[in-house]
């Protein structure tokens, strides 16, 4: 089974590869058969190296703008429990709280960034504690509270 990729880098690498890129035009003489002599023109627009220049960067999983909070927790986690020396038992406690609050601060703010949409867990935070007359109603708000129809059929 053959892809077409080999077939294409041949190609790429033969027209003198990343070098030939930066011209506008080009030509390709008998790519398919040496022997047709067509001559093909191939014309390449400059790209922009990072087309998805709007979307967040992430790095290990977390956006970019999020590891200095996921830093303080934990240096906070670490740095109380060490200058008031607490342990448990011979066990040092700055260890256990230092790699406790890096993890659940790492597993929230994946959980809340990544794969979600713009502002999802302020939108559905703010959603749970304001009533359903500050919001749009949800599907949930019709099963706690049975409401009545809003047009009602006349009785003569």
């Amino acid at each position: 089974m053959q892809t077409d990729a080999v077939p294409f880098c041949r190609l790429f690498n033969a027209l003198g590869g990343w070098n030939r890129i930066s011209r506008s035009k080009h030509s390709l003489t008998g790519a398919a058969d040496p022997d047709s002599g067509l001559q093909e023109e191939v014309l390449m627009r400059s790209r922009s190296m990072r087309p998805n220049i709007y979307l967040p960067v992430v790095r290990f999983g977390v956006v970019v703008a999020d590891w200095k909070y996921i830093l303080c927790a934990t240096l906070v986690g670490y740095l109380v429990p060490f200058f008031f020396r607490l342990k448990i038992g011979n066990v040092p406690l700055w260890f256990v709280t230092g790699i406790g609050a890096a993890a659940l601060s790492y597993g929230f703010f994946r959980y809340t960034k990544v794969g979600r949409r713009t502002h999802w867990f302020q939108h559905s935070t703010r959603a749970t504690f304001d009533g359903a007359v500050a919001r749009r109603s949800l599907p949930s708000d019709r099963s706690s509270f049975p409401g009545k129809a809003w047009v009602s059929e006349r009785q003569d």
